[in-house]
């Protein structure tokens, strides 16, 4: 599983959409461009942006003030059986992420 942060540049933005577009050249895609399910082979891929709680930041005068810097989360998980397969499509993503300039954590 992998977590992209995006902070919303036009840079960033765009890799997320060439990487859907490269995910769909490797493979079967269903789903819209910001929410996604890839098959490569027998492992199902899951591109979805990480939904969280209200942000749990105190409302103390301090923070009212700071400028809110917001990072969006994508998660991609990875789900099957073949750990070759599963390596080979890790190897894929990470190294066209890498590549196109986004920041990947590996998560899981």
């Amino acid at each position: 599983m992998f977590e992209v942060y995006v902070k919303g540049v036009p840079s960033e933005v765009e890799c997320l959409n060439r990487l859907h577009e490269y995910l769909e050249s490797l493979s079967r895609c269903f789903g819209s461009s910001t929410t996604y399910a890839c098959v490569y082979k027998d492992i199902l891929i899951k591109v979805v942006p990480k939904v969280e709680e209200a942000q749990k930041r105190s409302t103390t005068l301090t923070h009212i003030f700071e400028p809110l810097q917001q990072v969006l989360s994508i998660v991609i998980t990875l789900e099957g059986e073949s750990v070759s397969n599963l390596a080979e499509i890790s190897e894929l993503i990470y190294g066209f992420a890498k590549n196109c300039g986004l920041m990947l954590k590996l998560i899981g």
